[in-house]
């Protein structure tokens, strides 16, 4: 890399690649950046008895949260949320087993949102949508609903968001960062 650092990720990590000096760097610097980049007073969501802890820092092109942690003369780059999971004692997901967002809050990095689902099961809770509710999580508004051009509900929160993002990128469709919009 140009700036001289090392590139590992989570194999490395699994695999037992880095010595167990780089290991506590790194778990104390992402645990550092995490103590700095949370809010625990995050949104409440639907169905869940907590706030998530939202995520104030990078986030990728899908959405969620990224963490980059340094140990020495290497940078280990993974989704928040794994983070959090292998922090609070749950190890790298893997083998056939993904976490889920609960919550299904992409910037969420509270564990106790968090579950170790298998990888089959993912993919079907991420197609599953509660009634009455948009696939965003919102409430759905029954007595005025918002009926698009293709003649499909849609939730009037998303379509105002679509509108807001679509109003901020210049009328471009490119994936916008959520907190650019406030």
């Amino acid at each position: 890399m140009a700036d001289g650092k090392r590139l590992v990720n989570a194999e490395d990590l699994k695999a037992g690649r880095m010595s167990e000096a780089d290991v506590n760097l790194v778990l104390a610097d992402a645990r550092r950046q995490l103590d700095i980049s949370v809010d625990t007073a995050g949104p409440m969501m639907p169905a869940m008895p907590t706030r998530c802890w939202q995520w104030k820092g990078r986030v990728a092109n899908d959405g969620y949260g990224v963490l980059v942690a340094l140990a020495g003369d290497a940078h280990l780059t993974m989704p928040v949320y794994n983070w959090v999971w292998l922090l609070a004692g749950g190890g790298l997901s893997g083998n056939g087993f993904n976490l889920h967002h609960l919550c299904r809050n992409k910037l969420c990095a509270s564990p106790t949102h968090l579950a170790l689902v298998l990888a089959t099961a993912h993919r079907y809770l991420h197609h599953m949508v509660p009634a009455g509710e948009c696939t965003r999580g919102h409430r759905f508004d029954e007595e005025a609903p918002l009926i698009d051009g293709k003649g499909y509900r849609r939730c009037r929160k998303c379509a105002e968001e679509d509108r807001q993002r679509y109003i901020a990128t210049g009328g471009r469709r490119g994936r916008l960062n959520p907190r650019s919009l406030k």
